[in-house]
């Protein structure tokens, strides 16, 4: 026994030399930790503080979950007691010789002397560097949310699941109809399994959180945020190993379904304003509004299915339904709205298809199906009528770039567009596919198809197709070519000066003489290829004569129209015959068709190339022909003191005709006499005009390639010097409503010239009136 005691005295002695000191923490830390080790909900709780046990355990899981959490329960030793206050303290403790510690908040009961543990803090290193202290408390009361969450879905109780939601996500939820919210609840599929084997893994930020949850058939990915010290669910995602059953969000799916059930709600009792709350502005305006709706049938409301499915795709989500054989494909985009602002809808409907099932699958856009006719119905009424406004507004940006904003009234009473202008239209077949909808129909005997193209919901003509002799089947086609022409015409016919400045008098004709011809060189300049440009118009300052009286020859009709290579690039319109009329070569530069050459047909085997014509005239008066209008370069005292040499000599008739200034500085005033035999400005040659400016040899020149377009636009670019005289001209302007192309820098390249028939741009008058104010539609 002597033995015995001293024995135990040493060993007391050792546990207080370790221990005593921090007695009473100890104790608390050894009943806290048996119990977690055990999984004794019932002792954890009773050395827990009420806050603990409400955020940590308040699950009957909740002994089983804070074990995952891997809190060591072995070898650990009491190093550090911290008090913060007479009734909390921070209790350091280390674990076994590691350097590693453990902080333990505990606090006295009320009422009682009794330490009990209030929080666990554990410090971790998160990216690798930075230590990141973690509180059990806010990971328990993560974890539990979001276990809690799982139960009361397992449970669908729509009313418990929404109370575990943030507002906006249980409020769109709670609008969506219980076919809807079945849908979505369905790919979510089984979280009991989930349960059973509970492994959340989280990524836990101030206030907010995801928390991964491992399933049989793939994962579920919970976005929680923490309200008011409450943690609730603000989104899901499902991922599964069958693609349909994946959900990226569950708040924007629901979003986008809540809008769905409205359209289609809307739908189906013909509301369109209820169908306007959840629709893109211009699908409304372009599609919905002017559409018979009983005309097309879309799925019930209530037609969502298991089969139904939903893609997420950035901002857009396509939802397609299974509709009588048919898929109804509806496509909807995210419109920004303010946060917090749940009950503005999140998602618009843009589009909408039915797509047939089996080989076929095709794809009818239901723009096309309610509006097509209308469309197609207007768009005749104008190309026969001749109604450039209503062709502008009703057709596609490619065919407006290509065709329609090139011409004017007097042009488009010209196109040779064969068809009557009275007869029996009907439309025979729709054929659809996709944003392209082919309309045949059948006017006075004449089978027509209507190219119509969709985009954004606007249904526009895209195209003409029918039977002209001698030309291409394609209206498009057709008027690209030979527009040119008919601008080189109307050009032509106006190129002749008046009677009044025609043999200029005064510095003030002059400059009016100038500047008709500065119009109608720019405008040629403009419609002509590079090699006419070279070869004419860079090489002078005023209109050659030949070009006076051609446009009589372009004045008849078009009888046909000619490709001259493979791929289209050349063609020969030929107008009226072998006995009047002319042959015009036009070429594709930069996009567009220019006119590269004419020849004028005044009778069988005689005529002349218009081109070749100008240049000999250019080589053999062209000193005076590119210094018609010198005054406009000159300072105002230079250009006054020569209209007083002009007006004297003219009072003293000294000189016939006209005067020209020949110096680019200070000119001299140099004789030029238009003499019987050279036909004054504004009249014809007399006689045969194929004999004087007969060109050497029959055939036109070559194409050249030069420097750069923009020399070939040099005369457009020359502005009138700021002068007195020049600021009182008011010469009206020979094309009022023209208005010049964009230049390139380029005569090899096509670049920014592409078109393409999705081309999208606002060139569309917008003060234009909607389809349905059209009378009958």
């Amino acid at each position: 026994m002597t033995r015995i005691i001293p024995f135990c005295g040493f060993m007391t002695l050792a546990i207080c030399l370790v221990g005593c000191s921090h007695f009473m923490e100890t104790q608390t830390l050894k009943q806290f930790v048996s119990a977690l080790e055990e999984e004794n909900l019932d002792d954890l709780r009773a050395a827990s503080s009420k806050s603990f046990k409400d955020k940590a355990l308040r699950l009957d899981e909740s002994a089983e979950d804070l074990k995952r959490l891997r809190i060591p329960t072995e070898d650990l030793k009491v190093v550090e007691v911290e008090d913060e206050s007479e009734t909390s303290k921070l209790v350091n403790v280390k674990i076994g010789d590691a350097t590693k510690t453990i902080v333990y908040r505990m606090v006295k009961e009320e009422g009682s002397r009794k330490w009990v543990v209030d929080d666990i803090i554990q410090k971790k290193r998160h990216d690798g560097n930075l230590k990141v202290a973690k509180k059990v408390t806010e990971q328990m009361d993560l974890y539990l949310s979001v276990r809690e969450f799982m139960q009361k879905w397992s449970r669908k109780n729509r009313e418990e699941i929404e109370a575990q939601m943030t507002v906006e996500f249980a409020g769109v939820m709670h609008e969506l109809p219980n076919d809807y919210f079945d849908h979505l609840y369905e790919k979510v599929g089984d979280v009991e399994s989930a349960l059973e084997r509970f492994r959340p893994e989280a990524t836990l930020n101030e206030d907010t959180a995801v928390v991964r949850i491992s399933r049989k058939k793939g994962r579920l990915d919970i976005g929680m945020k923490l309200v008011d010290d409450r943690w609730l669910v603000r989104d899901m995602a499902v991922e599964s190993s069958r693609d349909t059953e994946y959900i990226s969000s569950m708040i924007k799916s629901a979003d986008a379904l809540r809008s769905v059930a409205i359209f289609l709600k809307g739908y189906s009792a013909a509301d369109k304003t209820t169908i306007k709350e959840v629709s893109e502005p211009n699908f409304y305006k372009n599609a919905i509004m002017p559409g018979e709706l009983a005309a097309v049938s879309l799925p019930a409301a209530e037609s969502l299915n298991n089969d139904s499915r939903m893609t997420i795709r950035g901002d857009r989500i396509d939802v397609n339904i299974p509709f009588n054989g048919e898929i109804a494909s509806l496509t909807l985009k995210s419109i920004d709205r303010p946060e917090g602002q749940w009950k503005q809808h999140g998602y618009h409907v843009t589009d909408v298809s039915l797509i047939r099932s089996g080989a076929t699958g095709e794809n009818r856009k239901l723009s096309a199906l309610l509006t097509s006719k209308a469309r197609v119905d207007i768009f005749h009424e104008a190309l026969v009528k001749r109604d450039l406004k209503t062709l502008t507004y009703s057709s596609s940006y490619d065919f407006n770039t290509r065709v329609w904003k090139n011409v004017d009234e007097e042009i488009l009473a010209q196109l040779p567009i064969d068809l009557p202008k009275q007869g029996k239209f009907e439309i025979e077949d729709i054929v659809f596919n996709g944003s392209v909808t082919q309309v045949y129909t059948l006017f006075d005997e004449i089978p027509i198809t209507y190219i119509l193209r969709e985009h954004s919901g606007e249904l526009r003509i895209d195209d003409v197709q029918f039977p002209m002799a001698g030309k291409p089947n394609s209206v498009k086609t057709l008027l690209e070519v030979v527009i040119p022409a008919y601008q080189f015409a109307q050009t032509a016919s106006k190129s002749s000066p008046t009677e009044e400045i025609a043999s200029p008098k005064s510095l003030k004709d002059v400059q009016k003489l100038g500047q008709h011809y500065n119009q109608i060189i720019s405008r040629m300049s403009n419609v002509c290829s590079f090699d006419f440009n070279y070869f004419v118009w860079k090489e002078t300052d005023v209109v050659p004569e030949p070009f006076f009286n051609c446009s009589e020859h372009l004045e008849t009709a078009i009888t046909s129209v000619q490709p001259l290579n493979a791929n289209g690039t050349e063609q020969m319109i030929q107008f009226g015959d072998e006995h009047w009329g002319a042959q015009v070569k036009v070429i594709q530069q930069q996009g567009s068709f220019r006119v590269d050459d004419v020849k004028l047909v005044a009778g069988k085997d005689v005529g002349y190339d218009l081109k070749i014509a100008a240049r000999d005239q250019l080589n053999e008066k062209g000193r005076s022909l590119r210094s018609i209008y010198p005054l406009l370069h000159l300072q105002e005292g230079e250009a006054m003191a020569i209209e007083t040499q002009l007006a004297k000599d003219f009072d003293n008739q000294n000189i016939e005709g006209g005067n020209v200034i020949s110096s680019e500085k200070g000119g001299v005033v140099e004789e030029y006499q238009f003499s019987e035999n050279t036909p004054s400005m504004n009249q014809a040659p007399a006689g045969n005009p194929f004999k004087e400016f007969a060109p050497a040899q029959p055939q036109s020149n070559p194409i050249q390639q030069v420097a750069g377009w923009d020399d070939f636009n040099h005369q457009s670019e020359k502005q009138p010097a700021s002068s007195g005289i020049q600021n009182s001209l008011h010469e009206e302007d020979v094309f009022p409503d023209y208005v010049p192309p964009n230049k390139s820098t380029s005569p090899t390249t096509d670049a920014g010239n592409t078109r393409t028939a999705d081309s999208t741009a606002a060139e569309f008058p917008e003060e234009f009136p909607p389809l349905e104010t059209y009378p009958g539609n």
